[in-house]
């Protein structure tokens, strides 16, 4: 069996090791976070670890097998040092540096990359470059404003690295992750909670409500009259636009295929956006490909696993 390897750089620090590592990453949630947990009596250079390392510390995490390159799994920043047993030093993605320095700025009608292409201007931004009214940002961190146009637009922000750099991603979760990976139960899968649901079995009924610029409010209701619940918010979106927004979810929701997560081996890279092909040989009918909404990295005594959170029928 290939032994798992970590490289783990924390400002000018370097660590083949980690008790326990673990990394969390969805489209649902601006910030990645990693949680990595070390030695506490680990002396480097006759120095206690914890005078070598601040806040805002660089910390890139590498991680493979041997005999074959490793891949940088999170890159981001220091964020916090527990002094527990073992050192607990908790790390946060590019979207630290979103949070740091509030801004103010006043625009006309625009778009949503046009407008924070002019506020980040050092990124990469890709995603879906809708127009949008007036917009006043009054002492706000740029991760406000993406804030704001979740709650206004409901569209998602997150980084994704690409080539090891961080790229912002606006309103488009499954951009840029185009390989499949496959996984056969009994075969490949270490654990799940998967649950098939067939769509017929599936009750979900979607508001969706535009909040105007005058004041008023349009609402439209998509789905079955007893379903579950979920409300989409927007801002000044017709009742057109309104109705196909809250149609798409319900496509998103209701599909023929597997909910919950499974756990694999760390070998291959997937990551939130990707697709898993999945392969049931005692029931053929059930296999598909599958987005990954959630990844959970974990690294260790335990071994290198990934658990990941299925989505929306690719």
């Amino acid at each position: 069996m290939r032994r798992p390897l970590v490289d783990i750089t924390i400002g000018k620090l370097v660590f083949s090791y980690a008790n326990e590592l673990q990394i969390e990453s969805t489209w649902k949630e601006f910030t990645d976070t990693a949680t990595i947990r070390l030695p506490r009596n680990l002396r480097l250079q006759e120095n206690e670890l914890l005078k070598l390392m601040k806040v805002g510390d660089r910390v890139v995490i590498k991680l493979g097998y041997e005999d074959e390159s490793m891949s940088a799994e999170f890159m981001g920043y220091l964020t916090a040092i527990k002094p527990n047993t073992p050192l607990e030093l908790s790390c946060e993605d590019e979207s630290w540096q979103l949070k740091k320095e509030p801004i103010s700025k006043t625009f006309k009608k625009t778009t949503v990359l046009r407008m924070m292409g002019s506020l980040l201007s050092a990124y990469e931004i890709i995603g879906f470059d809708s127009e949008i009214s007036a917009m006043v940002i009054s002492k706000s961190t740029p991760a406000q404003v993406l804030e704001q146009l979740k709650e206004s637009y409901g569209l998602n922000s997150f980084f994704r690295l690409n080539n090891e750099k961080p790229v912002l991603v606006i309103g488009k979760p499954y951009s840029g992750q185009s390989s499949d990976f496959e996984y056969t139960f009994s075969k490949d899968i270490l654990a799940h909670n998967l649950e098939f649901k067939r769509k017929e079995d599936i009750k979900l009924k979607v508001i969706a409500i535009s909040n105007n610029r005058d004041g008023s409010k349009i609402e439209v209701q998509v789905g079955d009259a007893d379903g579950e619940e979920r409300t989409l918010n927007f801002y000044n979106v017709s009742k057109a636009t309104l109705t196909e927004l809250a149609t798409v979810e319900i496509d998103k929701m209701k599909y023929d295929g597997y909910r919950g997560s499974l756990t694999v081996s760390g070998q291959h890279k997937a990551v939130h956006g990707s697709v898993v092909k999945l392969t049931d040989n005692t029931y053929p009918e059930r296999g598909g490909r599958f987005f990954v909404e959630k990844a959970i990295t974990k690294f260790g005594n335990q071994g290198f696993t990934r658990e990941l959170t299925l989505g929306a029928k690719a």
